[in-house]
């Protein structure tokens, strides 16, 4: 095959025929890569088939030759190289697309535009996760749990010292999914922990939450809203104050009590009208106390399309758990779980666990 090939290149030199040269490139470049696994060779030789090809305004030879080049950087990693190249070939045709080559490029372009987006996925999952603080122990001890949905939902978790005293506790779930919502999330909650909010006290939760909600109204933000709840802890006076917008209540598990204590979100959905107000409220803090803050995804949980949780079901879970000791978050996930019949979750299980000494 290789002699054949050669020979009819040396034809094409001799006799000016050049009609198919671009496709003895192709076809000598496909030999090198199964005979041999030459990747080097068979780059040139496709990207020489593709030059002359647009040199002689052949889009068939093209599409042909760009195609065999995409599959090797697509097996190479080279996926945006490889798309952005094989998109630009199929898109000078207007018609006959049930044509062999254009439905074998089709399969491809679909095959290297899922890659792309489980890689911006996956991306936008690892930076969400940096943006997270790491889990602290002391007198207060945080840690959380962080486990996207499978389209990455608007989720994002944080928490930090406002002052010596004071430990500012915050979850954000922005509406809807995808890398949008994902990336609005931490940047209302990178605002938040920069203190970024002019006029407002940051141990004062009513102010905090009137503040971003005027700073990020919905309709400047693609119509993306968001809820959020956020409390302040006085180490000091032990006393946890906190405000909501639009947010599942979180919950404080009592030492040696049934009944787990609730902290509302009694505030409107954040960004949906300017000048709300966002009540803050106030509570003692018993040592040996747990507190948990959670998103929706904790307990709006459907199998088969059918709900099988909410959150009074999820809260008394909890407070079944409340003498246990360590953390109770991988329980809790590994209870969700079994409930959804999978791992793969509709939306973000966000959740943080505070443990107060």
């Amino acid at each position: 095959m290789h002699v054949a090939l050669d020979e009819a290149l040396t034809l094409v030199e001799k006799n000016d025929e050049r009609f198919q040269e671009a496709e003895l490139h192709r076809l000598k470049g496909e030999l090198l890569l199964a005979e041999l696994d030459n990747h080097a060779a068979a780059e040139e030789l496709f990207v020489r088939a593709v030059e002359i090809a647009q040199r002689q305004e052949s889009k068939a030879w093209k599409l042909r030759a760009t195609t065999s080049l995409a599959r090797l950087w697509q097996r190479q990693g080279r996926r945006e190289e490889a798309f952005r190249a094989l998109s630009a070939a199929y898109g000078a045709f207007t018609e006959g697309f049930t044509m062999p080559d254009l439905v074998d490029a089709a399969a491809l372009l679909e095959s290297l535009n899922d890659q792309r987006m489980r890689a911006e996925f996956a991306a936008g999952i690892k930076y969400v996760r940096e943006c997270i603080p790491p889990p602290m122990d002391g007198l207060v001890s945080v840690d959380w749990r962080y486990l996207p949905a499978s389209t990455l939902g608007g989720d994002t978790i944080g928490y930090h010292w406002v002052d010596g005293n004071h430990l500012a506790l915050y979850l954000v779930d922005v509406t809807g999914h995808g890398l949008d919502a994902a990336l609005l999330a931490v940047t209302v909650s990178n605002v938040i922990r920069a203190g970024s909010l002019p006029g407002a006290d940051m141990k004062q939760p009513d102010q905090v939450l009137a503040r971003l909600n005027d700073a990020f109204q919905g309709e400047q933000h693609g119509q993306r809203f968001f809820t959020i709840w956020y409390g302040v802890y006085d180490c000091v006076s032990r006393t946890m104050t906190w405000a909501g917008g639009g947010h599942p209540p979180s919950i404080v598990l009592l030492p040696g009590k049934p009944d787990p204590l609730l902290l509302p979100s009694s505030g409107l959905l954040m960004g949906v009208l300017r000048g709300a107000d966002f009540p803050a409220q106030s509570c003692r803090i018993a040592a040996g106390a747990r507190l948990l803050i959670f998103s929706d995804g904790v307990f709006e949980i459907f199998c088969e399309g059918r709900a099988t949780w909410d959150l009074d079901a999820c809260i008394a879970y909890l407070a079944a758990l409340t003498e246990r000791e360590g953390t109770l978050m991988d329980e809790l996930l590994e209870h969700v779980y079994q409930l959804r019949g999978s791992s793969r979750l509709e939306d973000d299980f966000s959740i943080i666990e505070v443990r107060f000494r």
